[in-house]
């Protein structure tokens, strides 16, 4: 893959992709913690920004609701490994087993 040169020296673009990962990581975190409809006012005190940065960054909750799914797509694949498929079959269960439930506790609240 080619390496994308950036031609921002400030560190602006950096800092608008910290701000994003940070809505996200707060958007998750209150969804984890039970907050199943949390409002922009609080998503945004949590990730540390006002509510119009939030807004800036995420025209709507339903493209952050979009981001944050993207967000726990990529964790949950990342946590994926293959399971040997010449191991005997009870070890492959127990691997797959302990796969999923890493998975599963990853995802649960």
């Amino acid at each position: 893959m080619a390496e994308i040169t950036r031609h921002n020296t400030d560190g602006r673009i950096a800092r608008g992709e910290r701000t994003r990962e940070a809505i996200i990581a707060a958007h998750a975190a209150l969804l984890r913690e039970g907050v199943l409809k949390p409002t922009g006012k609080l998503i945004a005190e949590r990730a540390g920004i006002s509510v119009r940065t939030l807004w800036l960054n995420f025209k709507d909750l339903e493209a952050l609701m979009a981001a944050s799914v993207t967000f726990w797509l990529e964790s949950d694949a990342a946590l994926r490994r293959p399971v040997d498929s010449s191991l005997p079959l009870e070890r492959r269960i127990t691997e797959f087993v302990e796969q999923r439930v890493e998975q599963l506790e990853h995802l649960a609240p």
